[in-house]
């Protein structure tokens, strides 16, 4: 009964628009559960460097969907999602130019730190495994983990590392997040981007990719409110223990992910249906990496400011 309840607050089937990391429900599900376990002076500090953040008007607008929920938990739900959203954003630009060693341009996309392109199989990749290609996920984390720990860096500095953070620590626990499977040629397949699937369980887009699949099955994208804190509830309560080990160790964990679970089966010459056994075992993997995402950032910001 609890799957179905969870199944009826997530809406699974009826539909999501594409997305390009765990979508907006996934983001805001894994920053929900991590907001419960967060030291009273974590939170302390959270709520203070979010009013700091120059896009704090576009969060507090979602405070209508969430009624008398503390506004302070609200910003950080929502905030999860800021990543993506600057992708679609005028004021933003992409940096094509940019090196694993330059400091961050606070107003550039960064689309190559939300991913790693680690390969699918042992030895594979060739020439065209090159960065920014290859993404820079592990290392952004690391670098904006110390800046939002380094306080001699003045609030804005220190909130936008907060904001990247909640969600790159989600989009570490995506298992297409750090590896692309490559072709003969070295060709990868931008962490399923590329291979095309059929999901019968979706009416309205049932041709999508691998990828967009993956990202989808948190739930519409659109999920707010007394849904997305009580789906976020139901997956917390449901799953046990949840290691915290190192940030090493959560991209090994989706990438064995993709080989044992997302992978197989999957026909790089077809376009291949994914069944229902399939999809619940995906579906199982995916609840259980957004409990994780969402606890491990809470022990990242507990370790910053203390319990």
């Amino acid at each position: 009964m609890r799957a179905k309840a969870l199944l009826l607050i997530l809406g699974i089937g009826l539909g999501a628009p594409p997305a390009l990391a765990w979508n907006g429900a996934g983001h805001r599900i894994s920053a929900s559960i991590a907001w419960n376990r967060l030291s009273a002076p974590a939170r302390q500090q959270v709520s203070r460097l979010l009013q700091a953040h120059p896009d704090l008007a576009r969060w507090q607008r979602q405070q209508k969907h969430y009624g008398s929920l503390e506004q302070s938990r609200v910003l950080f739900i929502e905030a999860s999602t800021w990543a993506d959203d600057i992708r679609h954003d005028s004021r933003y630009h992409d940096n094509d130019a940019e090196t694993l060693s330059d400091t961050p341009d606070m107003m550039a996309r960064h689309r190559d730190w939300h991913y790693e392109n680690l390969p699918l199989t042992p030895g594979q990749g060739g020439p065209k495994e090159r960065a920014p290609q290859r993404g820079q996920l592990t290392t952004r984390i690391k670098q904006l983990s110390a800046q939002l720990a380094d306080r001699r860096l003045g609030d804005p500095e220190r909130a936008y590392a907060l904001v990247w953070l909640i969600h790159l620590v989600g989009d570490i626990h995506q298992p297409l997040h750090v590896v692309s499977r490559y072709d003969e040629e070295g060709n990868p397949d931008a962490g399923g981007n590329d291979q095309s699937v059929i999901d019968p369980a979706n009416n309205r887009r049932p041709e999508t990719s691998l990828h967009t699949y993956w990202d989808d099955l948190p739930g519409p994208s659109r999920l707010r409110g007394n849904q997305l804190l009580d789906a976020a509830q139901l997956m917390d309560s449901d799953i046990q223990h949840t290691p915290q080990k190192t940030l090493t160790a959560w991209r090994q964990e989706s990438l064995q992910l993709a080989r044992t679970r997302v992978y197989p089966g999957i026909d790089s010459n077809l376009v291949p249906v994914l069944d229902e056994r399939y999809s619940r075992q995906a579906k199982a993997v995916a609840d259980r990496r957004l409990v994780e995402a969402g606890r491990r950032l809470a022990g990242l910001l507990n370790r910053i400011w203390g319990k």
